[in-house]
């Protein structure tokens, strides 16, 4: 792990934790740890910027929830903080990952998302992302029930 510097390595914890299954971190640790040899050999590029560029395409200011008033529910943006958008950011990369019914390893998986993502091709996460997008977008006139 001393191959990463700090912030590689709070981005890299973050990750991880989110793929850690009952408890097995050193398995999930094999998968982070082949996902990046695997897209560091395809970018040629240090981890810092591969993972600086990855959260920077996903990263979303917007979250859409739903609010209930007066018998009615109503979808309203809120400005999200940014522990919040790293969590969503993995989120759309481990939804995307599972969705993919694929018959190859997951880090292979991980690893090809990942390289969608930075090279805006189209797959799950960016159209996740979308998606959020455009539901802020169009409701955006319910702002004012978020008080």
């Amino acid at each position: 792990m001393s191959k990463y510097n700090k912030i590689d390595k709070s981005f890299y914890d973050l990750i991880l934790g989110f793929f850690v299954k009952k408890g097995n971190k050193v398995k999930a640790k094999k998968i982070l740890d082949e996902t990046f040899f695997i897209i560091q050999k395809e970018t040629n590029k240090p981890l810092s910027i591969l993972i600086g560029s990855l959260f920077y395409r996903l990263f979303t200011v917007v979250e859409v929830r739903k609010i209930s008033t007066k018998k009615r529910s109503h979808f309203v943006p809120f400005i999200i903080n940014p522990k919040r958008r790293v969590y969503l950011t993995i989120k759309w990369l481990k939804e995307a990952v599972l969705k993919d019914k694929r018959k190859v390893s997951l880090s292979q998986k991980l690893a090809s998302e990942i390289l969608c993502v930075l090279a805006n091709k189209p797959c799950h996460s960016l159209e996740l992302k979308k998606n959020n997008q455009t539901q802020a977008f169009s409701n955006r006139s319910n702002i004012y029930y978020r008080w």
